[in-house]
């Protein structure tokens, strides 16, 4: 593996939340390969098609029908089209039909992306060294956007994220470095002298919300470029340590629990510092070097406890669930994992799950198929009213007179009540508001009154 390849793989942009949070987070992943998730590829497989739409300066629905390749090659991922040739020797892990669907979440990412570059240089998928700016030379990422305004006043970076779960572009590490990256990258078009704004933001095509661009200056970029170096370090010195030091101490030394840190982590099933946080949360006794506690009497309690505690104990456990949750999707994970390698227990087994719907292989050679039978065309289609997005990206743009005839035939459930933290963007709902407002004003009453 070459210096390169190994730096990016280290210190890479987007796993910037585990290891500037937890230094010892590099050395407990060393020979836990990665994981391979369909998600991913789906989400590779969208990025490619943008890309290939910005650069054609075509729309995403001329690629509908078409099939989408993820392969790997010589250790690296790669996506193509499949009626483009690839390596023979080249991995394939997946296909991606371009359906209606997929075409038109990309597009609206692809004209969100547009309007933002209407006043400056577009640069799609490219690769940028943040390495030089963090004092790791060769540590790279790919940036989905990079716009630099005519003016040279303002780096724009927009990242596609295809996933459903809101990301916040706001002290975003990975964004951070990718703006680092470009500075150093494009140094030929952009005059630092000039720049007054850096602008981030993540675009969600899949999620019923879109956060605002967050604007820094190149000040705050330079000030976490500092930031990632002290963190670089201290990853640097976990390393060094692992071997040096007794496990425990190196482990309360090095080890830090977050949420954003410990959710991709790959060691999180081993972490002892997650596990100890998660067990005392729960009222178990944490683990120590001998291991766990034998649970099932402890976990019963901890049960029970639930509905024994005062509020302000409920509200630190309640904290606590989201770690919780890593905690058990790790030990999930691992003993699949382990099961799968061949380890076996008299407890558990693994099993196929429920098959999914059936659904064409291709679509398109469904209908071709179907055509050559003598189908009628009534016998082929199920013939269904398009959704509003579909009708407002027909209509909006074009007629908006007409969308707004459609409007008040929109209806759209309330959302499900969910516990948030206080720094969640959305409104506080209040379950006697109305009812509260609804009461006669008795402010003036006298007792007379009431008599």
């Amino acid at each position: 593996m070459s210096e390169l390849v190994e730096q990016h793989h280290r210190y890479s942009a987007s796993g910037a939340e585990g290891w500037m949070n937890c230094p010892g987070k590099i050395a407990m992943e060393q020979g836990k390969a990665d994981s391979y998730s369909p998600y991913a590829d789906e989400g590779s497989a969208a990025h490619f098609l943008a890309a290939e739409c910005l650069t054609a300066l075509v729309d995403a629905e001329e690629f509908y029908g078409k099939t989408i390749v993820c392969y790997t090659h010589e250790g690296r991922a790669y996506q193509a089209f499949s009626y483009t040739p690839i390596p023979e020797d080249s991995v394939l892990s997946s296909e991606w039909e371009v359906t209606r669907d997929m075409a038109m979440y990309v597009q609206r990412y692809v004209d969100q992306v547009t309007a933002a570059a209407k006043d400056g240089t577009l640069l799609v998928e490219q690769r940028v060294r943040f390495g030089e700016s963090i004092g790791v030379p060769g540590a790279f990422g790919t940036g989905d956007a990079i716009i630099i305004t005519n003016d040279g006043k303002t780096l724009k970076v927009r990242d596609l994220k295809y996933g459903f779960k809101p990301v916040s572009p706001v002290e975003n590490m990975q964004m951070m470095l990718y703006a680092l990256g470009a500075l150093y990258e494009f140094d030929y078009l952009i005059d630092t002298d000039e720049l007054e704004h850096i602008d981030l933001q993540i675009l969600q095509p899949r999620t019923s919300t879109q956060d605002e661009p967050w604007i820094t200056t190149p000040a705050r970029l330079f000030e976490f470029a500092e930031e990632a170096k002290a963190a670089i370090a201290l990853s640097e010195a976990a390393l060094s340590n692992l071997s040096e030091m007794e496990f425990t101490r190196w482990a309360e030394t090095y080890l830090r629990n977050s949420e954003k840190g410990c959710t991709w982590c790959k060691a999180k099933t081993s972490c002892p510092a997650l596990h100890n946080e998660c067990l005392s949360d729960m009222g178990v006794a944490p683990a120590t070097v001998e291991g766990l506690p034998d649970l099932d009497a402890t976990m019963d309690a901890a049960l029970h406890r639930i509905t024994e505690v005062d509020f302000d104990t409920l509200v630190k456990m309640y904290a606590a669930t989201k770690k919780i949750k890593m905690w058990i999707d790790g030990v999930e994970d691992r003993m699949m994992h382990d099961m799968l390698q061949g380890h076996k227990t008299p407890h558990f087994k693994i099993v196929k799950g429920r098959q999914g719907n059936r659904a064409w292989a291709s679509e398109v050679q469904a209908e071709e198929a179907m055509k050559k039978l003598r189908l009628k065309v009534d016998e082929m289609y199920d013939k269904k009213i398009i959704s509003v997005p579909s009708a407002e990206k027909l209509l909006r743009a074009q007629s908006p007179k007409k969308w707004k005839q459609l409007e008040p035939l929109i209806t759209r459930p309330e959302g499900k009540l969910v516990v948030a933290p206080m720094g969640d963007k959305r409104e506080s709902f209040d379950p006697y508001g109305e009812q509260i407002a609804q009461l006669p004003d008795y402010s003036n009453i006298t007792l007379d009154d009431l008599i």
